[in-house]
């Protein structure tokens, strides 16, 4: 019968260990954590029913009985979190009310433990519950507990030489002396596990991160391994089936056009089933960076590759996450701008300008490769990949003008593979299929 809402809800000032029950913007009630010392009575707190007196803002409460409220326990909030330490730590059992922090997903676990961990210098955390014997889900999170960002989140990732990909693995690049927040929590059961901190010094791989992103221009791309544990994917991190961020490896670049128009980047002629994003913003946390546009399976594409067109602007920086949720070898990708895609992937096998020339392919036997350039190139190597990311074949040729190589690969297992050829300046790929 009335048109006036206002807002319930119970506050609870861990300072001054005290709760307040407020309406609106009133304090209608408030007792001690320790005991009941305004009077109020113990019991449940069965329901409050409130009106609005028209002529000001009073309250009529009815039917309200207090109990007293427990005192918070170590690791169940994150106020009341705990220090870890590098190395081995334990978790004898996942609290009642310590997790959910799921961000609105119908998975969020209920039962979880909160810690700490300050690093005494830059590098790269990790932590772990691979060997740990539960199904975990791992957070890692910076800032305040009434303002936390999340930082890295992993579901089902232990594929790191344990075999239990239920538990969690997770790496993030922190800054030495600040706090930093780890939450596990656990959706299906309350059991203890043991879990590990790690502390890399320097600032990460190249491409694990987006803050390590590896800077590209337009042309052929080879992504050697999709094998950084740092995958944000969008990001959307609630449910198994509407996203793939804690399930995923990753690789990162950024990408800052020299003019503004429109960019084009695809891995169709890949044969892998990739996903790809863009953002733009900040490295750091997953609301510093904002999702600019993605592409999973490509319309122009043959297969489950990524095909993604989209406007930029001359100067500003784009980060491009690749990701696959099955496969973790090489990836071949061109990125272009304004139709102009470099040197493509897709380049013939006699290419007069590069001065390479590769036969057959696809190829038995023997391959053979020819280089012919203009002048003398300098740290000159050959390397060929598997589809796992492997070097299968390494040569050094040094300085370079006219060379003819042949690479026997009548051992090789059937499939595409990657050449690349570097000198001091440059980088070719080719892919080869070996029958």
């Amino acid at each position: 019968e009335y048109d006036t809402w206002f807002e319930v809800y119970l506050f609870a000032d861990l300072t001054s260990n005290e709760a307040r029950l407020i309406i609106g913007e009133n304090t209608v009630g408030a007792w001690s954590f320790d005991n009941a010392s305004t009077g109020i009575p113990n019991g449940n707190l069965n329901s409050i029913n409130f009106y609005p007196i028209n002529t000001g803002f009073q309250f009529y409460i009815d039917n309200v009985n207090f109990w007293q409220i427990p005192e918070a326990e170590a690791n169940q909030y994150c106020y009341t979190a705990t220090a870890a330490n590098l190395g081995m730590n334990s978790i004898t059992s996942l609290t009642c009310f310590g997790g959910g922090y799921d961000l609105g997903g119908g998975d969020g676990a209920e039962k979880g433990a909160w810690y700490t961990f300050t690093p005494a210098e830059d590098g790269v955390l990790g932590i772990s519950s691979c060997g740990g014997g539960a199904d975990t889900r791992a957070w890692i999170f910076k800032g305040e507990c009434h303002s936390l960002e999340i930082m890295g989140v992993n579901d089902d990732m232990c594929d790191i030489g344990t075999g239990d990909n239920w538990a969690s693995y997770r790496e993030a690049v922190v800054t030495g002396g600040t706090t930093y927040y780890i939450m596990w929590d656990n959706a299906w059961e309350a059991i203890g596990f043991n879990w590990e901190i790690t502390l890399t010094p320097g600032a990460g791989g190249e491409g694990l991160f987006c803050e390590s992103a590896i800077p590209v221009q337009i042309g052929a791309q080879l992504t050697e391994s999709l094998d950084g544990h740092a995958s944000m994917a969008g990001p959307n991190i609630n449910t198994f089936t509407s996203s793939t961020t804690p399930y995923s490896r990753s690789a990162w670049y950024s990408f800052t056009p020299d003019s503004s128009g429109m960019a084009l980047i695809e891995s169709c002629e890949t044969g892998e089933d990739t996903h790809v994003y863009v953002y733009t913003g900040d490295c750091g946390s997953f609301s510093s960076l904002n999702l600019y546009a993605e592409n999973d399976n490509g319309d122009d594409c043959m297969n489950n590759a990524s095909y993604l067109e989209f406007q930029v602007d001359m100067g500003t920086t784009y980060y491009i996450e690749w990701i696959d949720r099955w496969f973790v070898g090489a990836v071949i990708w061109n990125l272009c701008l304004n139709g102009d895609c470099g040197v493509p992937s897709s380049v013939l096998e006699t290419d007069m300008d590069s001065g390479i020339r590769v036969y057959p392919n696809p190829v038995r036997e023997q391959l053979s490769l020819e280089l012919d350039f203009p002048a003398s190139v300098e740290e000159t190597h050959v390397r060929m990949y598997d589809q796992l990311g492997s070097i299968v074949f390494a040569k050094d040729l040094g300085m370079v003008r006219q060379a003819n190589e042949t690479i026997s690969v009548s051992h090789f297992a059937s499939g595409m593979y990657i050449l690349e050829i570097t000198s001091a300046e440059a980088r070719w790929t080719r892919k080869v299929i070996v029958e």
